[in-house]
């Protein structure tokens, strides 16, 4: 087995299509750690840089696959989509058998089962390799989630683990397992920070609508908010984001447009949700938050349409900073809560292999990632008591912390929603709360109706089978 230490003095060779930002850092990242990296980009992205790094470019994709030593090891850093299987089309006919595609981009995941399919009927292995941690972390050392055939895997391994990040022993990466599973695992933990960064946008905007706080104000609260199970890559980025401030327009913050666009693995995770039957409300509220947000003409208008200038402005709420530190927390642990519960679905679903453990995501989640931070020790340990079963919200401790914090979660909300403020990731995360931990949620009715309407049958509480009733007279 490759060591920590071996993996960072690299011996091998690998192309790169693609130069983008991730692809080209990620170029760099590699010829520092030792390895022999070409590339190729048909938009010349960043080949001044690499060239100045002694990076090789080559002119087209049979150059490339000419150059490199056989077995040959490609990695595409592509847009999803289209591009993809462009690429792939010329590839699949310029390599041989035994050779190593991993599509690095954020591709569907079942676009790469079908990919992995094609190229093993010309035995080529491929892989889906979900990676995380933005510019800096494709330069540093991010975090990788690698999915595809196990045969092929002392070729790809070494390379990919020793770019990644790495925490004293531990590594940035994660076999696991074949197929498709490396794109669903990196979609859900798309989806997962979707919803964190959703929780706390809407954090801001209770400060600054609700609490009418200045800008500095509002920077010193996320600071305050940086600490202890909150401090994350996130919450860093949320405090330099709030801090930024330049000669000309102050706050720049101030001057950014409302709306959010998504690359499309949240709408990709939202749709798997819907389509395993799995209950995630606080992670499709942020899809649709963003969603919402692209709407901006409509919001305008409807805010003219609905405002009334009679009402009364609504009380400042007394809010500090340990009702948002409780409130937050909470709507993370219910994100979390819902992604691993879509994990657990993927996995049993699509019978992918047992190398998907909770703990293992937990940990290349934790070293490199976006979402990196110290909740995930949190519910790494969770895991670790569960054996990785159940749900997190299962576990006592978290049971203790919620109970402690649920007084102030509601106040929060309470208080947006009493001044019209929206906050959607909030409500969904108290009512996948409220509605998971309650035994009998009313569906008993909503048997009935289904019975009642179309004599689908309901089940009994007192005893078994499937039951009709004529509810309405003829």
């Amino acid at each position: 087995m490759i060591t920590v230490d071996e993996m960072d003095k690299l011996q091998g060779s690998i192309g790169i299509v693609g130069t983008g930002t991730m692809g080209g850092q990620l170029a760099l990242n590699l010829t520092e750690r030792g390895c022999k990296v070409v590339v190729f980009d048909k938009q010349h992205k960043q080949l001044h840089e690499l060239q100045g790094a002694g990076i090789k470019s080559v002119s087209c994709l049979a150059e490339l696959v000419a150059i490199l030593p056989i077995p040959r090891l490609v990695l595409l850093m592509v847009p999803a989509g289209d591009a993809v299987d462009v690429v792939l089309d010329e590839l699949m006919v310029l390599l041989d058998k035994g050779d190593v595609v991993v599509d690095g981009g954020n591709s569907y995941f079942l676009d790469t089962k079908r990919r992995g399919g094609v190229a093993d009927k010309k035995s080529i292995f491929y892989y889906g390799a979900g990676i995380s941690g933005g510019k800096e972390g494709a330069r540093n050392g991010p975090a990788v989630m690698l999915g595809g055939p196990q045969e092929g895997l002392p070729l790809v391994m070494p390379i990919l683990s020793g770019m990644a990040a790495k925490k004293g022993e531990r590594r940035g990466f994660v076999y696991c397992g074949d197929d498709g599973v490396g794109h669903f695992v990196k979609m859900v933990h798309n989806v997962v920070e979707y919803a964190i960064m959703q929780l706390q946008a809407e954090l801001y905007l209770i400060m600054r609508d609700l609490q009418a706080l200045a800008g500095d104000e509002i920077a010193k609260s996320f600071t305050a908010l940086n600490r202890g199970s909150l401090r994350s890559s996130l919450m860093n980025m949320n405090v330099a984001i709030l801090n930024y401030r330049d000669a000309k327009d102050g706050l720049l913050l101030d001057h950014i447009l409302d709306r959010a666009k998504q690359s499309g693995t949240g709408r990709w995770a939202a749709n798997t949700a819907l389509e395993l039957g799995v209950p995630a409300p606080t992670l499709l509220s942020a899809v649709d938050a963003r969603s919402i947000s692209m709407q901006g003409d409509l919001r305008k208008s409807l805010q003219n349409l609905y405002s009334n200038k009679d009402k009364q402005a609504p009380t400042k709420a007394n809010l500090d900073n340990r009702d948002y530190e409780t409130a937050l927390y909470a709507g993370i642990i219910c994100a979390f809560a819902e992604g691993f519960s879509l994990l657990k679905a993927g996995k049993d679903h699509y019978n992918w292999a047992s190398n998907l453990s909770n703990t293992a995501i937990c940990d290349v989640w934790n070293c490199g990632s976006i979402l990196e931070g110290e909740i995930l020790d949190i519910i790494r340990g969770v895991w670790e008591r569960s054996n990785g079963d159940g749900s997190i919200l299962a576990d006592d401790e978290i049971a203790k912390s919620l109970s402690r914090g649920e007084s102030s979660w509601r106040k929060v909300v309470s208080a947006a929603i009493a001044a019209a403020i929206p906050v959607p990731a909030l409500t969904a995360s108290l009512g996948y709360f409220d509605g998971i931990r309650k035994a009998r949620c009313g569906a008993n009715l909503l048997q009935a109706q289904r019975d009642c309407f179309g004599a689908h049958t309901y089940q009994r509480i007192d005893r078994d089978g499937q039951f009709h009733t004529e509810w309405e007279e003829k």
